[in-house]
């Protein structure tokens, strides 16, 4: 912090203030910016903390929940008073100086993917599975509990039966669903859920559209206003993925640029005109572009989101229906969450079969 440009003299001082502060005993959850600009200061959220929380979580650091996405650092000022100060001892507590989460995996925060992409991994399972255990691109209507069995109307018209029903649903879908079967109460609990509509644009370059700049991404803070939230250069990370010389970058879009350009031509344009500007010099020759968009597909971790949650569980545990709950809203955004989610999730859904098996 002490060396990075992006912070002025003033700024660093004052997020030197952190080591002197005393902590905050208020109970509740608070707002990341909340926590964050009275421990270093406004200009320390401004330049750090909303970039990172505004491209990974799709809201304003003022709206989204300390205890949901740091609890630690809340920890640190509650053990330490100070969030460096306590840092700076969790470092030299741990093996070579530095924190080293426990299970991590070697190689892990290295860069990895299927040499084909991640859709590779459905599809391969699709293959491998029965030919009628999976049914790929297809919604669920309806959802009812009928003599001892889920019955799931899909949307091709088809009707299948199940001991047991995992969701990975969105909340609001989900919602949808208990809603279909009568039960208002739990579709409202999980309404209370805010989700973000994202949108993305891949570029295929004839070059790099910026060949000095050696870092693998660029976040954009908010202040800026900018169409681009971030960028992705994914062949950096994975040069398979075009032909030497070549470029593929993922540009993410700002949320409020989500809605304000309603067609993907103006999309990609305004996309195209920022780039120009973030970057410094024209763009090379475009090979190939694609827009993505995803409506409503990011949920928001507002403050009281684990309140939110427990009383989520706590309706499910209450139903006393085998429907196992999971998803990005209970687990995280990232790919490793929805793995930890997904083999909890296997847990509880062995676990009911068992019992059921030996009940008489």
């Amino acid at each position: 912090m002490i060396r990075t440009p992006l912070l002025s003299p003033a700024g660093k001082l004052r997020a030197a203030l952190d080591l002197v502060l005393p902590p905050l005993h208020a109970p509740g959850d608070v707002s990341v910016g909340e926590f964050f600009r009275r421990r270093f200061g406004e200009e320390v959220v401004e330049a750090l903390i909303e970039p990172l929380v505004g491209t990974v979580y799709g809201a304003e650091a003022d709206v989204l929940s300390l205890d949901t996405l740091f609890p630690t650092y809340r920890e640190l000022e509650r053990r330490y008073r100070s969030v460096l100060l306590g840092l700076w001892r969790s470092a030299r507590t741990s093996p070579q100086g530095r924190p080293k989460p426990a299970g991590q995996a070697p190689g892990a925060g290295k860069f990895v993917t299927l040499r084909s992409g991640l859709e590779e991994l459905v599809r391969r399972l699709a293959r491998e599975l029965p030919p009628d255990a999976v049914h790929l691109c297809t919604g669920v209507d309806a959802l009812t509990w009928e003599d001892g069995l889920w019955k799931l109307t899909l949307s091709t018209g088809r009707t299948v039966s199940a001991s047991v029903v995992v969701s990975t649903l969105p909340a609001w879908e989900l919602a949808r669903l208990l809603r279909g079967m009568g039960r208002e109460d739990g579709a409202a609990l999980l309404e209370e859920i805010l989700y973000s509509s994202t949108a993305n644009v891949a570029f295929r370059f004839a070059a790099s559209p910026i060949p000095d700049f050696p870092g693998a991404a660029i976040l954009v803070p908010p202040r800026e206003r900018r169409v681009v939230s971030s960028v992705s250069f994914t062949s950096r990370k994975w040069p398979h993925t075009v032909p030497p010389g070549e470029s593929l970058v993922r540009v993410f879009v700002d949320r409020r640029s989500v809605e304000r350009y309603s067609t993907d031509a103006e999309l990609r344009e305004a996309v195209e005109e920022d780039l120009v500007r973030l970057f410094g010099n024209p763009l090379p020759p475009v090979r190939f572009a694609l827009v993505s968009r995803f409506e409503r597909s990011l949920a928001l971790y507002t403050v009281g989101h684990k309140e939110r949650l427990a009383r989520i569980r706590a309706y499910f545990a209450d139903l006393g229906l085998p429907l196992v709950v999971r998803g990005a809203v209970f687990t995280g955004v990232g790919i490793p969450d929805c793995l930890t989610g997904g083999k909890r999730a296997a847990d509880e859904v062995l676990e009911y079969l068992i019992v059921s098996a030996r009940r008489p």
